[in-house]
């Protein structure tokens, strides 16, 4: 069922993850070509990045249920992917896995794309082809608040980790040792005027080298770059950890927020509105949401189902980053297009794009 989302509260990381994906009742295909995306961000910032032992309980769930080679594959926003895996204890489940691989996405073969901005351009976008080629893409992130699209979660970790950050000499590579260690010390105002978004206004997209960095061209086109990156790679599975998030300034520079929970289904817009709801955050000030909230308007609606735990009382408001309002120019930049629906035929609307569509429901969560 689409509208099932599986919910653990209560236990520890493995056990509330392991417990969201058990209330699902296997209603998904796992194919032979299976792909776990944890979110690396960070690959130093723990807090900032997926923790090891809830990418350990999917592995347990998958291999009760497949003998099928399991990638475990990231594109490190910034620093190095294996070091990454490295530090966060990822390597280590080698000794406990046999059927598992790693793969940098930033060093993969990749299949380029075309993506439409607000005006109808179009601007070329690296895809890793794992990613495209995967038979189950299981998203694996913490909820975390955003420095520009206000949210991060299931399907924003497979949009970006999965575009290609080119691994040779560039203004990024260069420019990203001595930013990481001053970022240490860095009051979060001066912080900021070396975001993605900066960085593409100062150095721009041809010397950067990195197509996550690209997506990051005013607050509407890069929402609508990622809601057309949701019709082509979306997470078949997506897996919250919320045994612990980040509110404030994240993705990577937040303070840590205890929750104790996790969620899991097999439709990730849905999944990742009753997280946003569950952080305190509208759905509708999150423009990619947002849009392939539109995009699904043709279908009926559905009452959420949950298995396993109940979401009441699980709510906990986020902090929000302190640029959140400037985020929401995306708003303003729409209303001078017209509305949702143009804006979508210029980025190219596919109605395909996700499973399902919401419910209307996740306001009492």
């Amino acid at each position: 069922m689409l509208n099932k989302i599986g919910l653990s509260s209560g236990k520890g990381r493995y056990e509330n993850v392991r417990a969201a994906l058990e209330a699902l009742d296997d209603e998904f295909p796992l194919g032979n070509r299976i792909v776990i995306k944890p979110n690396f961000v960070s690959t130093t910032i723990q807090p900032a990045a997926t923790h090891v032992d809830a990418v350990r309980a999917v592995i347990d769930f998958l291999q009760e249920r497949s003998k099928a080679t399991i990638k475990i594959a990231e594109g490190a926003a910034l620093g190095d992917t294996f070091e990454g895996f490295r530090n966060f204890g990822y390597l280590d489940l080698k000794k406990e896995y046999s059927n598992l691989d790693f793969v940098d996405l930033n060093r993969d073969i990749f299949e380029t794309v075309s993506l439409k901005d607000k005006d109808g351009n179009s601007h070329p976008f690296r895809i890793a082809q794992t990613i495209l080629r995967s038979d189950l893409r299981i998203s694996v992130t913490p909820p975390k608040t955003h420095d520009t699209v206000g949210v991060t979660l299931a399907i924003k970790n497979m949009m970006v980790g999965s575009l290609i950050r080119s691994t040779r000499i560039s203004s990024l590579s260069i420019f990203w040792k001595p930013f990481h260690w001053l970022t240490k010390w860095m009051p979060g105002r001066i912080r900021d005027l070396f975001s993605f978004e900066n960085l593409t206004r100062l150095f721009g997209t041809r010397f950067i080298g990195s197509d996550k960095v690209k997506l990051h061209q005013g607050y509407l086109n890069l929402n609508l770059f990622l809601f057309q990156l949701a019709a082509l790679i979306p997470p078949h599975l997506a897996v919250i950890d919320g045994f612990e998030g980040m509110e404030g300034d994240g993705p990577v520079h937040g303070d840590p927020i205890s929750l104790n929970w996790a969620l899991a289904g097999i439709n990730p817009l849905l999944v990742d509105r009753v997280t946003t709801r569950l952080m305190g955050f509208n759905p509708k000030d999150i423009g990619y949401l947002t849009f392939i909230n539109e995009a699904r308007s043709a279908i009926p609606k559905e009452k959420i189902s949950f298995a396993g735990d109940s979401p009441q009382g699980l709510g906990r408001p986020f902090k929000p980053h302190r640029n959140f309002v400037r985020q929401q120019a995306w708003k303003k930049e729409l209303a001078e297009i017209g509305d949702a629906r143009l804006a979508l035929g210029l980025a190219g609307h596919n109605p395909d794009i996700l499973e399902g569509k919401d419910d209307g429901k996740e306001d009492s969560d």
